[in-house]
Parts: structure tokens; sequence; C-alpha cells
């Protein structure tokens, strides 16, 4: 797990241990704002994935509920709220 924490820590994160196990997080408080340009600057790149097509014509015409979405659904869903789409 050492080794493990120190590879993670170059890249900017680190290993959290709770009763529930064990989780990977960032190192540092993440500037919200900062993480959000990138992802629009992505989106702005690459355009949109499938995923986040699908969720966003779901969230459109009414069919999108929180509780019967895939996760990669969910991390669509995520993406796009961070990057401040409607």
């Amino acid at each position: 797990m050492a080794t493990l924490d120190g590879q993670l820590h170059r890249a900017g994160l680190r290993l959290l241990r709770s009763a529930d196990g064990v989780s990977i997080q960032a190192a540092a408080d993440v500037d919200v704002e900062m993480l959000a340009r990138l992802v629009r600057s992505q989106h702005a790149r690459r355009g949109m994935n499938r995923t986040e097509a699908t969720v966003l014509w779901k969230l459109r015409y009414g069919d999108l509920s929180e509780q019967t979405l895939t996760n990669l659904e969910r991390v669509a869903l995520a993406r796009l709220r961070l990057a401040a789409f409607p």
C-alpha cells in the first residue's frame, strides 16, 4: 500500500483509508472552476461522447431517472454537470 500511495502522490492523488475500505482522492483541494474549464475545453476539442449525448437526449425529453442510470451514464451526467450544461 505504501508503494501505491507513493505512486499516486506523484499523480496528485492519495489513498484514503476508512472503516469502509480504501479510496483514491485528490491530494489537495481541487479548484472546481479550473476543473470545469478543463471539461469544457475537452468537450470543445473532442465533442461529446455517445453516452453524454444519450444522457442529454434523455434529459431533454424527460426520460432521465437517476435511479435507472447505468454507471457510465452517471459518469457522463457528472461530466455534463461539471461542464455547466443545462
